[in-house]
């Protein structure tokens, strides 16, 4: 059962989308771990909007040295037969302990898409090292890191796409990428996780990237979870005549295999 239940998520790996903010440990999850999110909000008559949104993870932890992952999302919004929301996100991670416990090295890709930030494709690869340097009962967990990403951005219109109108010139540039993040079990069917981003450019110090995300994590029942996502974005330089901030709740239901 376990393996079918497998083949159906790597199946349905295209839709699926990103529900786990919280850092990983090796030994946390042993084996094969994942999952599943998904909403669908129908309107019709005075209102007609359809809301699509899905979302799950795939993970192999092997209880000694490495973990690995893949997660993604797919949102869609239509109202009236118009699309008002359209974006994908995926994100590999491969983690790697270094000398102790609390020091690892990550190596990631990623791949976004946004319309309506007119972003075609934005990827991102890159590599860190992360340091554990809070580990308490009682306080949580609070998580350092820093390292180097490599950015390239195709832009919805953008000179290279004969079909179009020039809006903005694709884009390719060295990153810093630091971020900080904090998880704690404040009881056995409650997590609460934060995770901020500073992504600056190495040439132009003025452009950058930075968000902040929290996730309350409760459980409902068995493997079932309720999650509640806050997420702020800034990019100090988004494409002409979109908006540099991003603001995004969301709540889901989960369920985890």
């Amino acid at each position: 059962m376990k393996k079918i239940l497998l083949l159906l998520f790597i199946a349905l790996m295209p839709l699926l989308a990103i529900v786990d903010i919280a850092p990983q440990e090796v030994g946390e999850r042993p084996g094969f771990s994942g999952n599943i999110a998904g909403s669908y909000t129908g309107k019709s008559g005075n209102t007609q909007k359809n809301e699509y949104d899905f979302s799950g993870k795939i993970e192999y932890d092997n209880e000694s040295n490495f973990l690995t992952f893949l997660q993604g999302s797919y949102e869609l919004t239509e109202s009236k037969g118009v699309k008002i929301e359209d974006q994908k996100f995926f994100h590999f991670r491969f983690l790697h302990k270094l000398n102790n416990e609390s020091l690892y090295g990550e190596i990631f890709s990623q791949y976004k898409q946004d319309i309506f930030k007119d972003i075609d494709n934005r990827w991102l690869n890159g590599a860190n090292i992360r340091w554990r340097f809070v580990d308490s009962s009682e306080l949580g967990k609070l998580y350092l890191g820093a390292g180097i990403l490599l950015e390239n951005i195709q832009y919805v219109n953008s000179p290279n796409d004969p079909a179009g109108t020039a809006v903005q010139p694709d884009e390719n540039s060295l990153r810093v990428n630091s971020y900080m993040a904090y998880k704690h079990n404040l009881n056995p069917s409650t997590k609460l996780s934060m995770i901020g981003y500073y992504q600056p450019s190495l040439e132009q110090g003025s452009d950058y990237y930075a968000s902040f995300t929290a996730e309350l994590e409760l459980r409902i029942i068995k493997e079932i979870y309720l999650s509640l996502i806050y997420r702020h974005e800034y990019d100090s330089k988004p494409a002409i005549s979109v908006e540099k901030r991003d603001t995004m709740t969301k709540t889901s239901i989960v369920w985890k295999f």
